[in-house]
């Protein structure tokens, strides 16, 4: 009996034991019993040696003997985009291959993911880490090599400094925006003159608090430098990301934006060519947006009260068939062979939807009052038109400008009148049995099934543009004042370069080419240029011998009605 309550007693020792006593690198706590380990071991009895590594430390010179595993561990963060762990061995003769896992350490049947190619250096990422990794490098052979872990954090660009990094999200510092808070924009008070510079290709930002709906801003620089003024609602604007913007040579430039929402704006200041000093100044106010758009509606004046005293509250009160806070959509669809007022205050549209039914062409005509006014016309399918997306537009410098629908069908169409300058017009959409204006006369082209077949010298849609003819190396001055047309003989299968150059730096041109006599456009070339900048190219292989027909026309955002221009093609021929 006492042999038997001996070995009971040895047995309850055993099982309350921690194994291996914690190899003497740990303490030995808890029901039931477990292994603390003390900084740098792990596993269950301690017996693993690890070493504590830190975000982007680099590790160089470290060893691993053959069959062996040396062990790291790194602690993550909840901000971290990811984890990468670079592997790269000394030398050759080297082979180590590389594991990683969360919260235990990795062996060569456990793992969370590993690396065990022959190469020099191996990489492990682990996307969106948090917690404890244990890192495992084993020894196929002796080698010796550098490890380093790196670590991406979610916040962009750690906040530039400017602001902490909270839940994967920058919170920003006073004055400061963005993702990243790289962008400073301090907050200008009304009518406050602000003189300040920008460098060459950056931007200057500032943001303003606006109450009212009306927003004026006017910025000055000295001749001969070019800056540019970008508007955007609650983000700063960008080149490619903006409200509104003006981008021309003026040393002097005024926006006045009138159909706005109250909210923040910020105002960008673009170095074009070189570092400008400039003045700026904002006001804000409450008016009328775009002056009810004219016959649209009438401007009624409220006084609205409240805890910060009373103010006038300007409204406008539309038509019946007028909505919108400027009166600026028409709500009933438009009646054909019938004139419509339109009044634009630069930067704003009129909208005016109607139906078609037919097979015919269908002909909307803008004119406007005043010859030195510029408003554009932009029709789409199904949407109001915006400056990018449409289906048809014209934005000449004509005082009548015309778009055609040929045989548009069963439809519903959005006509978007945009002032590139203060414009009143009248709009009016006709179903057409002939051809646009009767194709220029009878010297330019004939009709032939509502369609313009133009005489040779001639082209467009109405054959009102002369057709030039350019030979191969001929260089060509001229002056854009509407669209011109060149066609030039090409050989196929061989480059054909085409090369403009605007020597004022206007940026105003835009660069289409098509094969054959078809008149190209921004939806329909075989080759285009149109980005804003003072040299302009484009190169076409033809697919047949025979003409290529290349137009020169405004850009869209042009403030110059007269643009001088040298034009120049060659074809290298095998």
């Amino acid at each position: 009996v006492a042999l038997v309550m001996v070995g009971m007693v040895v047995g309850k020792e055993d099982r309350t034991a921690c194994p291996m006593s914690c190899s003497g690198h740990g303490e030995c706590e808890g029901d039931p019993p477990e292994c603390r380990c003390s900084d740098g071991h792990t596993g269950e009895d301690c017996s693993i040696v690890y070493m504590e590594i830190n975000r982007n430390q680099v590790v160089k010179g470290d060893f691993v003997g053959i069959r062996q595993f040396r062990y790291y561990r790194i602690l993550v963060n909840s901000d971290q985009a990811e984890l990468e762990v670079v592997l790269t061995e000394q030398n050759q003769a080297s082979d180590a291959d590389l594991y990683i896992r969360k919260d235990r350490v990795p062996d060569r049947s456990h793992y969370d993911d590993r690396v065990i190619s022959t190469g020099i250096t191996s990489t492990l990422a682990v996307a969106r880490p948090h917690g404890v990794y244990f890192i495992g490098v084993y020894g196929f052979k002796d080698s010796t090599y550098d490890l380093v872990a790196l670590m991406g954090t979610l916040c962009e660009a750690d906040c530039s400094g400017n602001g902490v990094c909270a839940d994967g999200s920058c919170v920003c510092q006073a004055d400061f925006f963005g993702d990243g808070c790289e962008v400073h924009a301090p907050e200008i008070a009304p009518t406050v003159y602000v003189s300040d510079q920008v460098g060459l290709r950056e931007f200057k930002y500032y943001r303003i608090v606006l109450s009212g709906n009306t927003l004026s801003l006017r910025m000055e620089h000295a001749e001969g430098l070019d800056a540019d003024l970008y508007i955007q609602a609650e983000a700063p604007p960008t080149l490619t990301d903006f409200l509104v913007r003006d981008t021309s040579l003026s040393t002097t430039t005024s926006m006045r934006l009138s159909s706005l929402e109250a909210g923040m704006y910020f105002v960008g200041v673009y170095g074009y060519r070189a570092e400008v000093p400039f003045q700026l100044q904002v006001n804000t106010s409450r008016s009328c947006p775009n002056e009810c758009s004219g016959e649209h509606g009438v401007c009624r004046v409220r006084t609205t009260c409240g805890g910060s005293g009373c103010f006038s509250d300007p409204r406008c009160e539309c038509a019946p068939e007028y909505a919108g806070i400027a009166c600026d959509t028409m709500v009933v669809p438009m009646q054909y062979d019938v004139a419509y007022p339109v009044a634009v205050d630069k930067y704003t549209w009129n909208y005016f939807p109607f139906s078609t039914n037919t097979g015919s062409n269908v002909f909307v005509k803008l004119t406007q009052d005043s010859p030195d006014a510029d408003c554009d016309l932009f029709v789409r399918l199904n949407d109001p038109p915006t400056l990018y997306l449409w289906d048809e537009h014209n934005s000449g410098f004509d005082q009548t400008s015309t778009v055609v629908l040929e045989s548009p069908g069963r439809g519903t169409w959005h006509v978007g009148v945009y002032g590139f300058t203060d414009c009143t017009a009248s709009l009016s959409v006709t179903i057409g049995t002939g051809c646009l204006n009767d194709c220029s006369g009878g010297d330019h082209g004939v009709c032939q099934e509502g369609v313009c077949r133009c005489n040779a010298g001639w082209g467009g849609e109405d054959c009102s543009l002369v057709v030039r003819t350019l030979a191969v190396g001929q260089s060509e001055q001229a002056t854009l004042t509407s669209e011109l047309l060149y066609v030039v003989e090409a050989v196929k299968d061989m480059p054909l370069h085409v090369v403009l150059r605007e020597p004022a730096s206007t940026m105003a041109v835009n660069l289409f080419a098509a094969e054959g006599n078809t008149v190209p456009s921004p939806d329909n070339n075989d080759a285009a240029d149109t980005h804003r900048a003072e040299l302009h190219s484009l190169t076409l292989v033809p697919e047949r011998d025979g003409p290529v027909t290349i137009l020169v026309t405004f850009d869209p955002e042009a403030t110059s009605h007269q643009v001088p221009f040298h034009i120049v093609h060659w074809q290298a021929l095998l």
